[in-house]
């Protein structure tokens, strides 16, 4: 409820409550831009709340909630001071997908010009334009097709991503969304910014290109002329993603999270 009266009213009634954080809700201007560690001078949040609000927020959920979930070790850096401060744990749950139900699309022996996708849900923040540049510039020295997927359904999109060679998610925040656990699930290539400071917290078998508006022309020509390279990744993606991401995988862990706040009360 607006006024929060649901949240004092399951509290007041002895239960427990799960933050689960997603994203723009905690991503602050600030702590994206430098925070312990890291500084990331290519992310753009001002989609996100105003920084202000963000705190406020934070300040109330960590005080009553038994404990948060975030999807990442990027998001993980913006709320873990505020739960560790009221002796809460902050747990990491990936992202789910139900793999059985997205069946790969490996390219094989195409001979057309590679087909790059990009979805641009927020400009902006994936930094599509920077992403149209290096498209743009590697058009002038090789055969490559370009498509922005956007203003339809997700069952249209998914279809678009099937015919794709290379997914190219987003190159300004330092960590995968969505979109990248769907191309992988489908057997694409994906390239999307990994702040260096997070990789060592992924998984050692993420097979996601990493590149940022410095790097991403010199990346994307590297995938377009290598297409053994590209079929790898194609498959490891896959891979990765029935491992990491698989509902199977991620709802066992959340089942033992639920458990834990329930015996524990979040600790």
């Amino acid at each position: 409820m607006e006024d929060r009266r649901d949240i004092e009213m399951i509290t007041d009634a002895g239960k427990n409550i799960i933050m689960h954080h997603r994203g723009n809700d905690v991503r602050s201007r600030a702590l994206a831009f430098k925070g312990k560690g890291y500084v990331n001078p290519y992310v753009n949040a001002e989609c996100s709340l105003p920084d202000d609000e963000i705190d406020r927020n934070l300040r109330y959920f960590a005080k009553h909630a038994s404990a948060a979930i975030v999807q990442d070790y990027e998001l993980y850096g913006y709320v873990i001071d505020y739960y560790a401060k009221e002796g809460k744990p902050v747990y990491v749950l990936p992202r789910l997908i139900d793999v059985s139900a997205v069946q790969p699309a490996f390219k094989g022996s195409s001979h057309e010009p590679p087909l790059v996708v990009h979805a641009p849900t927020q400009r902006d923040f994936k930094g599509t334009a920077w992403i149209e540049e290096a498209v743009s510039r590697l058009r002038k020295e090789m055969p490559i097709r370009f498509l922005l997927v956007e203003g339809m359904s997700h069952a249209e999109a998914l279809q678009l991503y099937r015919e794709a060679d290379i997914v190219i998610d987003q190159v300004l925040c330092g960590a995968y969304g969505n979109l990248s656990v769907e191309a992988m699930a489908l057997g694409k290539p994906v390239i999307c910014y990994i702040r260096e400071d997070l990789v060592s917290r992924y998984p050692l078998d993420l097979p996601v290109v990493s590149a940022n508006p410095d790097n991403l022309y010199d990346m994307l020509k590297m995938l377009v002329k290598d297409k053994e390279m590209r079929e790898v990744r194609a498959r490891l993606g896959r891979a990765y993603v029935e491992r990491h991401h698989s509902a199977s995988v991620v709802i066992q862990s959340l089942v033992k999270i639920y458990e834990g706040v329930w015996r524990n009360g979040g600790k």
